[in-house]
């Protein structure tokens, strides 16, 4: 089965090993971290560890990735409840051209303000 065919199968369980396959080929590929990380969020793994590990991982490659940075905010703010104070200042140092990214990035701070 191809990635794509997993995903669209909800097969979450040959998704994350086809990404990790593919991983074990290409360790540099940010967008396929990307996709293990949301991929260990799914029902039923629910792994927001696992998740924040491939994010990690991504760090490694880019330590700016914008994608990384508004997924690490989302999981640490939906899982834990707070955002730490480094990836609070990382978030708001955070300069990106398109709209819909930078909106998120609004609405992360802005949500954190409200908890100081």
């Amino acid at each position: 089965m191809d990635l794509r065919k997993a995903i669209n199968n909800q097969n979450i369980e040959e998704t994350e090993s086809i990404i990790k396959k593919e991983l074990e080929i290409n360790p540099k590929n940010i967008q396929l971290w990307l996709k293990l990380s949301l991929t260990e969020l799914q029902f039923s793994f629910e792994d927001y560890e696992s998740a924040l590990q491939c994010i990690s991982q991504i760090y490694n490659i880019a330590p700016c990735n914008i994608d990384a940075i508004i997924l690490e905010t989302g999981i640490r703010w939906h899982s834990f409840g707070f955002i730490n104070e480094e990836l609070f200042k990382r978030l708001v140092k955070t300069s990106c051209t398109d709209e819909k990214k930078a909106a998120i990035i609004y609405n992360h701070y802005t949500m954190n303000m409200t908890k100081i």
